[in-house]
């Protein structure tokens, strides 16, 4: 609902055992929180855009990188 009033949103995504909001938005888990807490990818690499205006989306990413 803040997306859609024109609020930047962030959606995060942190469950490691069974992601599933990536495959909402036609994304891929290959990086997400577990990728920058490894220190393999950038806050700014695992932010990604959702394809709806103001709303981006922070996955999981693969429960190996941690």
């Amino acid at each position: 609902m803040f997306a859609l009033y024109g609020k930047k949103t962030l959606l995060m995504g942190f469950d490691l055992r069974k992601p599933k909001i990536f495959g909402d938005f036609g994304l891929t888990n290959t990086e997400g929180i577990s990728s920058y807490l490894a220190n393999k990818s950038t806050l700014e690499q695992v932010i990604k855009p959702s394809g709806i205006d103001h709303l981006d989306i922070l996955m999981a990413g693969h429960s190996r990188d941690t």
